[in-house]
């Protein structure tokens, strides 16, 4: 198991240390570059591994773009800044969409 995040190697070794975990900072998600070093650095292939995350537009974005299961996962704690605020709110009209309407192609 790996951590990846946006973060700095300041911010993210800390928790990670806590963790007992490996990890993987400057993650750049939602763009795979970060998801694609983690799993080069498992020694995984992409079809034996999962992004989890609790960011529509960043983990799970990322995952889905580099060819990975996802898991999108409730956020521990709601952040407090106006941009967090309106992203979380772009995300919670996105996940409850009713997806049973749309055409299978």
């Amino acid at each position: 198991m790996r951590v990846v995040s946006n973060n700095t190697n300041k911010r993210v070794a800390p928790l990670a240390a806590l963790l007992g975990l490996e990890f993987t900072a400057n993650g750049a998600k939602p763009l795979t570059f970060g998801v694609n070093r983690a799993v080069k650095a498992m020694g995984a292939a992409k079809s034996e591994t999962l992004v989890v995350g609790d960011q529509i537009f960043t983990d799970v974005m990322a995952g889905n773009l580099a060819g990975i299961r996802t898991v999108l996962v409730e956020p521990f704690h709601l952040e407090k800044t106006w941009t967090f605020r309106l992203k979380r709110r772009v995300e919670s009209v996105v996940f409850h969409r009713d997806y049973s309407k749309l055409e299978e192609k």
